[in-house]
């Protein structure tokens, strides 16, 4: 298992975000996107390179490898999944978006699967339809 730093985290996201919408992903392209100075940005990308995540072609143009992706991808779902569950939650966009990049590099495994569920069911539970009270007739009317 390859374990990542949580700024190797975002290096794979970001580039995982670029290759998908951009034809030829240069480590420039990188360090715009993420706000980073150039020297930052290949320092990451080389260590990146070094566990295997990421490979660079004879004209400097990066790709992910398949674990790379395989990785990327699993951290960005992670990140999404956990944004869309603290939205529903109520916790404003930006603030959700923020919280979500650090809880989807620190939870474990199986906590990020509780806590999704336990959102799911928290959401499913508060829709229109779904309170038992009302359902029952214990409602406030």
């Amino acid at each position: 298992m390859t374990t990542l730093t949580f700024s190797q985290k975002r290096y794979l996201a970001a580039l995982y975000i670029l290759q998908l919408t951009t034809n030829e992903v240069r480590a420039v392209h990188v360090a715009r996107r993420l706000g980073v100075t150039a020297a930052s940005t290949s320092v990451a990308l080389h260590a990146l390179r070094g566990k295997g995540l990421l490979c660079v072609s004879g004209t400097g143009a990066l790709r992910l490898t398949a674990p790379g992706l395989r990785l990327a991808e699993e951290y960005c779902s992670r990140y999404a999944r956990l944004a869309a569950a603290l939205i529903r939650l109520g916790v404003p966009a930006e603030t959700a978006m923020d919280d979500a990049r650090l809880l989807a590099h620190s939870l474990s495994g199986e906590s990020f699967v509780h806590i999704c569920r336990a959102c799911e069911k928290a959401h499913t539970s508060s829709a229109p339809g779904n309170d038992p009270a009302s359902a029952a007739g214990h409602g406030p009317a």
